[in-house]
């Protein structure tokens, strides 16, 4: 810490001591929310420090809280208190274990603001599954057909994944461990700039790295953390806690403390004025 944290981004810095804390889903690479959009609406007096480092090396069997350890120790670690923590997404479940983690040790919860927050789902799963296809070439890649094997090896582990997830019975984290071997069993490899780092070790890497967070995070009990949040939701169906109850298969379901809902899409939540007014007047409660 004595050079700032390395797992967290000052993205808005302050005289005050107490923290807004915003949080995506670490893994989510590619289209990730920055809140570089929603933060400079917000007006607020306070810091804001954005999630930006991996936890570091996870077994499928760690706890959500274990996972989260480092982030809440450099938190500890630089002796502020944390007010507010805002999420978007599948970052919703990270914030609330970090919340009531930071909650035990500075005497009160911070308030736990959820944009448009999403459990893990198989259909989800195998998505992820998917966005690692494209940098997935077959083990025969260095053949005189390379193109035709690579492209057949890529549609058989497609469908192979499809069959998984259809049989999974919506238990996400054992898909992600079942496509997670799917791909290894392939002998996966991945492109990489980096010299000298093997490429079907580092495919794997990957590949484990971000199903096995999907694990870890379908395995954590947020719901009953939840109850203290508010969610701010779009009106987008097929996101957020819309998404979540169709695929609990529980329309009318109480996930949140309490929510509250934008005539706006997913795509510009993280965009619109009355969504950030609304947050700003509730880290400011």
């Amino acid at each position: 810490m004595a050079n700032g944290p390395e797992r967290w981004e000052e993205i808005r810095s302050t005289r005050s001591g107490e923290l807004v804390l915003a949080i995506g889903w670490p893994s989510a690479e590619q289209g990730g929310p920055h809140f570089a959009d929603l933060i400079p609406l917000l007006g607020s007096r306070y810091p804001v420090w954005r999630i930006a480092g991996q936890s570091g090396p996870t077994d499928w069997d760690t706890s959500i809280e274990k996972y989260a350890g480092p982030w809440v120790q450099e938190i500890r670690d630089s002796v502020s208190t944390v007010r507010a923590v805002l999420a978007h997404g599948l970052g919703g479940i990270l914030a609330a274990v970090i919340s009531e983690m930071v909650g035990q040790w500075q005497g009160y919860f911070p308030e736990v603001l959820l944009i448009d927050p999403e459990l893990v789902d198989t259909d989800l799963v195998y998505d992820e599954f998917l966005s690692l296809l494209p940098d997935v070439p077959a083990t025969a890649a260095g053949s005189a057909d390379a193109a035709d094997v690579v492209g057949a090896e890529v549609k058989r582990l497609r469908e192979r994944g499809a069959e998984l997830t259809a049989a999974s019975g919506g238990d996400a984290a054992a898909l992600a461990a079942d496509l997670y071997a799917l791909l290894r069993d392939a002998g996966a490899r991945i492109r990489t700039p980096e010299p000298g780092v093997p490429a079907a070790e580092n495919a794997l890497a990957r590949a484990e790295s971000r199903l096995s967070e999907l694990a870890i995070a379908d395995r954590a009990d947020v719901i009953r953390l939840w109850d203290r949040g508010t969610a701010l939701c779009s009106s987008s169906r097929e996101r957020g806690l819309s998404r979540t109850r169709a695929a609990l298969l529980l329309p009318e379901a109480a996930l949140v403390g309490r929510e509250i809902t934008f005539d706006i899409d997913h795509e510009g939540i993280l965009k619109d004025a009355a969504v950030a007014r609304t947050v700003y007047e509730l880290i400011g409660a």
